[in-house]
């Protein structure tokens, strides 16, 4: 389940003891399986459910963790994913991460979805984080939907969750675009069509009680229409919100 090509531990003298200053893992290679939405990394469960258990020293500072050309070997309910990644864990916070997922094909009842080679990146400044997302899509079939040639590029940028108070309170800013060789719905088909969409505003609360206030907009442009048989010219529509409220107290409202 988990293997490591080299692993290096450097400590530190504290009082009359010594201490973990610092864990280097080097090619490690862990196999987990994503099964109903519950994540399991095999013989590792107990492990690891032991350190969440266990409350941390009062006054000891946590090591500093890399991970160098790590793999993971991800098996889902809709088909496997293998992703590489660099990171680098400091004071309990995520520093920096950059992941690759190798091409795959991921089909389940209600759809099918061949995905390239993605990229993923996050970097922590301060009390902010920032990350970036390249996904390009091949083919996807979901429902009525059907996208080919598709690329999904994203940037955000948001404070660093709480992770013991679980909540995330500051500023949030996103920036989306989606291109694709064309997408279709229903009868409707958009040729070269690209779609690119903000939100900024402030953000608080936790995952049940999350919300979201700011403004939003976003831009639709295609080279053509097809609608019934009938080819229209070249598309383009916006949409505007000045005033964006989003709550997830007492169920989801916009």
């Amino acid at each position: 389940d988990f293997t490591v090509g080299d692993a290096a531990v450097s400590y530190g003298l504290r009082g009359l003891g010594f201490e973990v200053r610092s864990i280097t893992l080097r090619r490690p290679t862990l196999r987990a399986r994503l099964h109903d939405g519950v994540l399991s990394l095999g013989s590792l469960d107990p492990l690891v459910d032991y350190f969440r258990k266990k409350p941390p020293t009062p006054g000891t500072p946590e090591p500093r963790i890399r991970i160098e050309d790590g793999v993971l070997l991800l098996a889902t309910d809709y088909g496997p994913l293998r992703l590489t990644v660099d990171a680098t864990v400091q004071d309990g916070r995520l520093v920096s991460m950059a992941a690759r997922s190798a091409p795959a094909r991921l089909r389940g009842q209600a759809f099918d979805l061949a995905l390239g080679a993605g990229a993923a990146n996050f970097l922590t400044t301060g009390q902010r984080v920032a990350l970036t997302l390249d996904a390009p899509a091949e083919r996807l079939r979901a429902g009525g939907f059907t996208a080919n040639g598709a690329r999904l590029r994203l940037t955000a940028a948001a404070p660093y969750p709480d992770l013991k108070l679980k909540r995330l309170d500051g500023a949030v800013a996103l920036q989306a675009s989606l291109a694709g060789d064309d997408l279709a719905l229903k009868g409707v088909r958009l040729d070269g069509p690209s779609v690119s969409a903000t939100i900024e505003g402030q953000g608080g609360g936790g995952l049940a009680d999350f919300s979201f206030a700011g403004a939003a907009g976003a831009e639709l442009r295609a080279g053509a229409a097809v609608l019934g048989g009938t080819r229209l010219g070249p598309v383009r529509a916006s949409l505007k919100a000045a005033d964006l409220r989003w709550t997830r107290k007492g169920g989801d409202a916009l």
